[in-house]
C-alpha cells in the first residue's frame, strides 16, 4: 500500500493552570525543569526533521501568559532559556498551531457573552508572540455544542477536533475513524476531524514505530474503501506524564517514538506520512455531514456537574451579568470606575477557566475567590473629588455718596505787566547791590562853572 494513501496529523496538547509554573519554581525547581524540557524537545525535534515532521499543537493562552512573563523568565534562566524556546516554536514552519481559547474555558458552560472574548484574546495573543493564525480549534475536555458552530467560523477556525465518540452519522450509526465530516448549523458549517481513541490513548503512554505501523496497516484494511487518502489523527497531551517529562530523552516520545518514525519516513519504509490538517482539509473538502452526540448538549453538560460545581457555575454567571449591566450603563449610569470595570472583567475571564470549573475542590475555591473579588470591585464607586472651599462672601453696606458739585468757571488769568521799579529809600543813583547792601554812589559831577 503506498505511504500517501494514508496521512497521520499528529496533535500535541500543552497546558498548565495560571500560576503553577511559578508555584513549581518555588517549590520543585526539578518538576519544572522537567516541563519546561517537554517545550524545548517540541521544538527542537520539530527543527530537526523539518523536511518530513508535521505537527499540531494546542498551546493554551494561560501557558503562554506564564512563559511571558519578564520576571518568571528571569528567574528560571538556570533551567531553560524561555525566550529562545519561545522563538524556535515561532521559526518551525511545520508546526500548524490550534486553539482552544485563552483561558481554556469550557465555552458551553460558561456566559455566552464570554466566548468571543475568549476566542479572540488568544487568536490575539498567539499571532503576536507566535506568528500564526489559528484554523483549528480543540475544545477543551472536548466540551462542543451545535450552537458555538457559528461563533468559531466567525472568529476564523476552520475545523474542530473531537473524539470519536462524540460524534455519529446522521441515521446514529458510529462515524469512520479514519475520515474527516462537516458540521453544520443555522446554515454555517465547519470541517469536523475525528481523533482515533486507541491511538491516542498509545501517544499518551507510550508506544513504538514498527508497533504503530502494523497497528495502521490493520485499521486501515478493516476501514471503509475510499478513493480518498485516509486520514489518521492522535492527540495527546505533550507536557504531562511520564512519557513525555522523563529526563532520559531516548526513552520519550520524542526520542522513542517520534524520531525512528520521522526516520522511517525519510526512507519511505513507513506506511504513513505526516500531514498538516489544514493542508489535508484545503485538498479534500469534507462533503459528508455528520452529526453530535446527544449527550453533547449544554444541558447535559450541567446535568453531568455535581452540585457544588453547579452552584459555582450559577455564582458565575450571577457576576458576569452583573458586570455586563454596569458596563453597558458606565457612560451614563454613576457606578465603579472604569479601572475598576477592566479589573473585574479579567477576574471573571480568569475565573472561567477549565482546571477551575471543572475542577475539584481547590479548584472550585479558587474560582470562587476569583469571583469574590470580582463582585467587591463591582459593588465599588470611585472616591468623589472634593470640592474646593468658596470665600465667605463679605457683605457690605452701600455709602451714598453726595454727587460732586461742579467747580465755578475760573476767568483766564490776567496777561503779566510789567514791573514797575519800587522807590528806594536810597539815592535816586544808588543800587541795590549784593547781600542788600548800598552800593557806593558815585561822586556828581561838578557843574559847569558860572560865566562871569
Amino acid at each position: 500500500m503506498p505511504s500517501e494513501t494514508i496521512q497521520h496529523a499528529i496533535g500535541l496538547h500543552f497546558h498548565q493552570p495560571a500560576g503553577t509554573l511559578p508555584r513549581l519554581l518555588r517549590q520543585d525547581e526539578g518538576e519544572l525543569r522537567r516541563i519546561l524540557l517537554c517545550y524545548e524537545r517540541l521544538a527542537r525535534h520539530a527543527h530537526k526533521y523539518a523536511h518530513v515532521a508535521r505537527l499540531h499543537v494546542a498551546l493554551s493562552g494561560v501557558l503562554l501568559e506564564q512563559l511571558r512573563d519578564s520576571a518568571f523568565i528571569d528567574a528560571c534562566r538556570h533551567l531553560a532559556d524561555i525566550p529562545a524556546i519561545l522563538d524556535s516554536l515561532r521559526s518551525a514552519p511545520n508546526i500548524e498551531f490550534v486553539g482552544s481559547g485563552y483561558r481554556h474555558a469550557p465555552l458551553p458552560l460558561i456566559p455566552p457573552e464570554d466566548r468571543e472574548e475568549q476566542l479572540r484574546n488568544e487568536r490575539v495573543a498567539m499571532e503576536a508572540t507566535l506568528g500564526r493564525v489559528l484554523k483549528g480549534y480543540l475544545p477543551p475536555a472536548s466540551r462542543l455544542t451545535l450552537d458555538l458552530i457559528p461563533a468559531l467560523v466567525q472568529a476564523g477556525y476552520e475545523y474542530v477536533l473531537l473524539p470519536t465518540a462524540a460524534l455519529m452519522m446522521a441515521d446514529g450509526s458510529a462515524v469512520d475513524p479514519w475520515r474527516a465530516y462537516r458540521l453544520r448549523h443555522k446554515g454555517v458549517s465547519i470541517g469536523i476531524v475525528p481523533c482515533d481513541p486507541g491511538f491516542s490513548h498509545a501517544q499518551q503512554w507510550g508506544m513504538e514505530a514498527p508497533w504503530f505501523a502494523d497497528e495502521v496497516r490493520n485499521g486501515v484494511a478493516q476501514a471503509l474503501k475510499s478513493n480518498l487518502p485516509y486520514l489518521l489523527t492522535t492527540w495527546s497531551d505533550g507536557d504531562s506524564g511520564e512519557w513525555f517529562r522523563r529526563l532520559d530523552e531516548e526513552q520519550g516520545f520524542f526520542g522513542h517514538f517520534f524520531s525512528p518514525c520521522m526516520e522511517f519516513c525519510e526512507t519511505g519504509e513507513f506506511p504513513v506520512r505526516p500531514v498538516q490538517l489544514a493542508e489535508y482539509l484545503h485538498r479534500q473538502p469534507p462533503t459528508t455531514d455528520v452529526a453530535l452526540r446527544p449527550e453533547m448538549q449544554t444541558d447535559a453538560w450541567v446535568a453531568s456537574l455535581d452540585p457544588e460545581t453547579r452552584e459555582a457555575r450559577t455564582r458565575l454567571f450571577e457576576v458576569v451579568a452583573r458586570y455586563w449591566s454596569l458596563a453597558r450603563t458606565a457612560a451614563t449610569q454613576p457606578g465603579p470606575s472604569r479601572a475598576a470595570l477592566l479589573e473585574a472583567r479579567e477576574l471573571t475571564l480568569q475565573a472561567e477557566e477549565s482546571s477551575l470549573l471543572l475542577g475539584d475542590a481547590t479548584g472550585r475555591s479558587e474560582m470562587l475567590h476569583l469571583l469574590d473579588r470580582a463582585e467587591q470591585l463591582l459593588q465599588s464607586t470611585p472616591a468623589q473629588p472634593k470640592k474646593p472651599v468658596q470665600p465667605i462672601p463679605v457683605k457690605t453696606i452701600p455709602v451714598k455718596m453726595k454727587p460732586a458739585q461742579p467747580k465755578p468757571a475760573q476767568p483766564p488769568p490776567a496777561p503779566p505787566q510789567a514791573v514797575q521799579p519800587k522807590s528806594s529809600t536810597l539815592s535816586k543813583s544808588g543800587v541795590k547791590g549784593k547781600a542788600g547792601k548800598a552800593a557806593p554812589s558815585r561822586p556828581a559831577k561838578k557843574k559847569a562853572a558860572s560865566k562871569k
